[in-house]
């Protein structure tokens, strides 16, 4: 890996400082509305959730303070006990809040819980989506998850729902819809499909037990080796980086999983509150902390996903940054299925100082707009990754990347990536050694003479 260092410590400083005060002043507001509610009271429907929520801030803004997160889950537990209100909300918060205390399989326990509990109000639907189900649902006939007699009916119910869809998805007036608002009788193919209920009706497969408490990473590794060179260039990237036995379990749970229900533009996202709850990735988080001390030192896993792009043919997801301080990026699928692209591309660029987290971590709609801002970033310098099954990408979660457009044609074998986000944005300058850091400019910034001729490229 080569090191890129610049002398930037002093605007570094300042820039963590920032957050660092946006935090306090969260903080702050939030113990003064939870003394507010104190006089108030507690007794309308909302105001469990709302303390819950003030108190998960509060001890976030504390440095993920105990203390305040076990009283946020002491509110939740009290309200879910009364029944007063939606359980969905409270299971997530109280998910939240685990995994700030870093008891990880409580917190996966408890997303396992949140996943069952999706309203139809809040269902949306895509033809894309419909697809996909239909393959999903004959992979899980030829596994034994599900009985033909259930399963073959389900899918023809949703080519039904598909071919009455199809007439308004050609005249381009259907990209998504909520299923309350399309028409009775394919609501009516859409519940007799099971649409968005495989996950209650699927029994887990007995190969996900097996992996409660083993270790998924590759044990040949250099695991000090890379982190001595994560801490010196904020970037590395490695190959095998799961053992083989559980890359062959992921790429199944990628094909067989039913947690997919996360609508995007041209894929489908699984994530923790879908029911993306693998005991493989939680064992996978609690060893990369073994493994990377010094990286994820206080810096608990904070969210995860799987995606997986049903457009062959696609440009991924667009420049963002994301907020968390370091950034697990694998790909999973066979080499061989990739037919161009598909690698990522990690600008030596961050947000401006102050930047909310919208403004960094949207996705353009405009291809245009997406072009112009691609070659901005590459001005100041970009990381080329290429593509390769099994390989990790790993850095500091808040450089703008973007994925490199790529053609996957063949359906069997969809682009699938599984990204593990550690640690929160404001602590990113701990991942980089006081004495030095890689090459990084704020966005916005004029760009270093000669930054293209040194972007660097791993094939």
């Amino acid at each position: 890996m080569r090191a890129h260092r610049c002398t930037c410590g002093a605007a570094e400083h300042r820039r963590v400082a920032v957050h660092r005060n946006r935090r306090r002043r969260a903080a702050g507001l939030a113990f003064r509305a939870l003394r507010q509610l104190r006089v108030l009271g507690t007794g309308r429907e909302g105001d469990p959730l709302m303390e819950a929520g003030l108190w998960h801030v509060l001890g976030v803004g504390c440095g993920n303070l105990p203390r305040m997160l076990r009283r946020s889950l002491r509110t939740i537990k009290k309200a879910i006990a009364a029944g007063t209100m939606r359980a969905a909300p409270l299971r997530r918060m109280e998910a939240e809040s685990l995994l700030r205390l870093r008891d990880y399989r409580a917190a996966f326990e408890a997303f396992t819980k949140v996943a069952r509990f999706a309203s139809e109000e809040d269902l949306h639907v895509a033809p894309f989506r419909l697809r996909h189900d239909v393959l999903l649902l004959e992979r899980l006939v030829a596994a034994g998850r599900i009985s033909a007699a259930v399963g073959h009916p389900a899918a023809q119910q949703l080519h039904q729902a598909l071919t009455s869809l199809g007439e308004e998805c050609m005249q381009g007036q259907l990209w998504v819809a909520r299923v309350t608002d399309l028409p009775i009788e394919v609501q009516e193919s859409l519940r007799s499909a099971l649409y968005d209920r495989l996950e209650c009706v699927c029994p887990t497969p007995r190969q996900e037990l097996l992996w409660e408490d083993k270790d998924p990473l590759n044990s040949e590794i250099d695991w000090d080796a890379l982190e001595e060179d994560f801490l010196d260039n904020g970037l590395i990237v490695v190959d095998e980086f799961f053992c083989a036995e559980a890359l062959q379990e992921l790429w199944r749970y990628s094909m067989e999983g039913t947690c997919f229900r996360s609508l995007r533009p041209g894929y489908l996202g699984a994530f923790p509150w879908d029911g993306c709850v693998h005991p493989l990735l939680r064992c996978a988080a609690e060893r990369l902390e073994e493994r990377l001390p010094r990286i994820l030192h206080r810096r608990p896993l904070a969210r995860w996903w799987l995606f997986k792009y049903l457009d062959p043919g696609s440009s991924g997801i667009g420049v963002h940054a994301d907020e968390a301080a370091v950034n697990f990026n694998i790909w999973l699928t066979p080499t061989s299925a990739c037919r161009r692209g598909g690698g990522m591309e990690i600008y030596r660029s961050v947000p401006g100082q102050g930047t909310w987290t919208a403004d960094f971590n949207s996705v353009r709609s405009d291809a245009g707009q997406e072009e112009v801002c691609r070659a901005a970033m590459k001005s100041g310098g970009v990381d080329y990754v290429a593509y390769r099954q099994n390989r990790a990408c790993v850095f500091v979660s808040d450089r703008f990347h973007a994925s490199e457009p790529f053609e996957f044609p063949d359906v069997e074998n969809p682009r699938v990536n599984l990204t593990l986000l550690f640690g929160d944005r404001h602590e990113v300058q701990r991942t980089r050694r006081s004495s030095s850091s890689f090459f990084v400019r704020r966005s916005g910034a004029s760009a270093s003479p000669g930054a293209q001729a040194s972007d660097l490229r791993i094939s």
